[in-house]
């Protein structure tokens, strides 16, 4: 039973590595949440992808359920109905489009 003897003096004696918070936030503080919640009844279709467009970044990346505020099951079905529409070519699999007769010799 020594060695918890041991660690209980070790934890008491943290300094300033960050053991005690004291009148510090030190947490976790999300960003980019102005985005309204989404109604609890919204159902994803994938024939709509001007819908399914607000989901989906710029690169053309399915935007995770913390920033669009959705629920697991939400983020599960808009997930399916976002590769439903990218197999019947609805919505772009990504945006970068590289022509590579500027790129030259760069082909791989």
């Amino acid at each position: 039973m020594a060695f918890r003897d041991r660690d209980n003096k070790d934890r008491s004696d943290r300094g300033d590595r960050g053991g005690d918070r004291g009148d510090r936030d030190g947490g976790f503080k999300p960003r980019g949440r102005s985005r309204a919640r989404p109604a609890v009844d919204l159902t994803f279709d994938y024939k709509d992808p001007d819908t399914l467009r607000q989901f989906i970044t710029e690169h053309g990346r399915i935007i995770p359920s913390r920033v669009s505020r959705l629920s697991a099951k939400q983020q599960r079905d808009l997930k399916t109905q976002i590769k439903r529409a990218r197999m019947l070519a609805l919505l772009p699999v990504g945006t970068k489009h590289f022509n590579y007769e500027e790129m030259g010799s760069r082909r791989g």
